[in-house]
């Protein structure tokens, strides 16, 4: 297999799955079934409540409520309790390769864990967009996102997900992973009194309406019926676009309508030139309308650059002059603290710069996410839905704010409300997208540590800082063009600098690790074997040898040259 672009070999022997398979009395050996795998071997030192007991937990009360309620699955269900997830997935791979049932798994579950609960994300789902939209359509409480799975072979992780979907078979199936609550994954922490509370339950509820509608699915085939179904039908392989908003319900829709949907405001950018020229419309004036856009569109790219930027410098700055890195990790409140408010400062600071018309840095704004979507989209990626929902939301708090405008007049802070208040579902969804991302990302930053000095000490502070000011980005982004030009002011600008000075200065004086944050410390031990120490010792005795021989040698030889 291939792990992190490394080439692992492995072998296994004496490791032991528990397989149990719920069906009823008229179901025959063969019929398609759906798996439900989660894996009960843990880390060593680890307890692993959360990973993967939790899962173990949830497929033993899933099947006593399977039995009990008196409900028959129209297919067979196969619980898959693996015993080998942490040894590169060797649970997973045994069943595939070796047990009579694995050719009739037409669908899989995937439950995992690498944090202590939280709602349960569907980082991976796949082939086809069918398994998703089961998803979106029965979820209790869900939580998705089709932009995970475009990240998930970057970060330097793996579930069965890749042995069920990708590698040894090309079943459909979900990943389904708790991933808040990573302070205490994979260590002795990892214990019942630290699982979130109401994780497991709302998990169970879930994968109870998820194995109904999975075994009540038409598309629930074995390999070869999956295969005949492809080729007739002509079965596209593409995944779709999903995401959850607040967790209250699922956005999905299929790859085919993203590629309409989201090369709409790039048409619409395309032809603001000549709405906003009509209907004196020249080529002089045309040309003039595309400088303005151009520059808007510029203005605003630099400013999100910026926003990135600063905070990233700040982080680096306030290293020079303490020796405490990621204070954040423990205290999330502080990487808010510290740069947010750098991270404005870079995003307004282009607009006092460059005094361009609030017009073209709005139409700039629209153009830019317009781009961002389409590139996106014609990368095969599924993240495009979040520029795709900000450029439609400006277009309508545009529409809204021109409305109130015409009767409030240029500069009433009614009007600024006008373009706000439509503006109000996308902002939610993006601070919610984005506190969830830098939770995240604190967690995991966290658990890997700073890296060897001088240098590696910065980068994970570096890294909060720039993701920070990505998030400040995206979600202040589209209100820049209305309010900087009540915010981009040198006074403003100040107290955002000062806040920032502040907050270095605390956060300084604040440890990085706490009983809730532990700090990881791997400790090893080498054993020297009797056979190392004898490989050592002949060794040792050959260079000698060869040392004693070559001394001879250039002796010999330097006499027979002297004579």
């Amino acid at each position: 297999m291939m792990f992190l672009r490394h080439r692992v070999t492995l072998g296994y022997r004496n490791h032991k799955n528990i397989v149990m398979r719920i069906s009823s009395n008229v179901s025959e050996e063969d019929e398609p079934s759906l798996l439900v795998n989660g894996h009960f071997d843990s880390p060593l030192g680890s307890p692993g409540a959360a990973d993967c007991g939790s899962c173990v937990a949830s497929m033993l009360e899933l099947s006593r409520l399977m039995l009990e309620s008196g409900w028959i699955p129209p297919r067979p269900v196969i619980f898959l309790f693996n015993g080998a997830e942490e040894l590169f997935l060797l649970g997973s791979h045994g069943f595939m390769k070796t047990h009579k049932w694995s050719s009739t798994v037409g669908a899989f579950i995937n439950i995992e864990a690498s944090g202590s609960g939280g709602a349960d994300l569907v980082c991976q789902s796949g082939p086809g967009s069918w398994p998703s939209r089961i998803y979106a359509q029965t979820a209790k409480y869900p939580m998705a996102n089709s932009v995970a799975q475009d990240m998930f072979g970057i970060i330097p992780g793996d579930t069965d997900y890749r042995i069920f979907a990708e590698d040894v078979a090309k079943i459909p199936g979900l990943d389904i992973i708790f991933v808040l609550g990573g302070y205490f994954y994979h260590t002795s922490y990892d214990t019942l009194e630290n699982l979130l509370p109401g994780s497991i339950q709302a998990r169970g509820e879930n994968l109870f309406n998820l194995v109904k509608a999975f075994t009540n699915s038409p598309m629930l085939l074995k390999e070869s019926e999956r295969s005949n179904k492809a080729v007739n039908e002509g079965i596209d392989d593409l995944r779709a676009i999903f995401f959850d908003y607040l967790t209250w319900f699922m956005i999905f829709y299929p790859r085919d309508v993203s590629l309409i949907i989201h090369s709409l405001p790039v048409a619409i950018f395309l032809l603001t030139p000549l709405f906003l020229s009509f209907p004196n419309i020249t080529m002089i004036s045309l040309f003039r309308t595309v400088l303005d856009l151009a520059r808007g569109m510029l203005l605003h790219a630099f400013g999100v650059i910026l926003a990135i930027v600063v905070p990233a410098m700040t982080a680096g700055l306030r290293l020079l002059f303490t020796k405490n890195a990621m204070n954040w990790f423990a205290h999330p409140c502080l990487a808010f603290f510290m740069f947010v408010p750098a991270s404005l400062v870079g995003l307004l600071l282009p607009r006092i710069i460059w005094g361009l018309s609030e017009q073209s840095h709005f139409w700039g704004a629209f153009g830019l996410y317009s781009l961002v979507t389409l590139a996106y989209m014609l990368a095969g990626l599924s993240g495009g839905f979040l520029t795709f929902f900000i450029s439609m939301s400006l277009l309508l708090g545009r529409f809204i704010s021109s409305i109130s405008r015409k009767q409030l007049g240029q500069q009433s802070p009614k009007s600024l409300f006008g373009y706000v208040i439509p503006m109000i579902p996308c902002l939610l969804y993006c601070l919610y997208y984005g506190g969830f991302l830098i939770q995240f990302l604190i967690e995991k930053m966290g658990m890997m540590g700073s890296l060897p000095k001088p240098y590696g000490h910065f980068v994970p502070d570096i890294i909060v800082g720039a993701m920070v000011g990505l998030v400040v980005g995206w979600c202040f982004g589209p209100l820049a063009p209305i309010v900087s030009c009540w915010l981009a002011k040198a006074s403003i600008l100040h107290g955002f600098l000062q806040i920032t000075v502040v907050a270095m200065a605390v956060s300084s004086q604040v440890f990085p690790y706490s009983t809730g944050a532990p700090k990881r410390v791997v400790l090893q031990h080498t054993f020297v074997t009797e056979m190392l120490v004898t490989l050592w010792s002949q060794t040792m005795v050959s260079l000698w040898l060869m040392l004693i021989r070559w001394s001879l040698f250039s002796t010999t030889h330097l006499r027979q040259q002297n004579g």
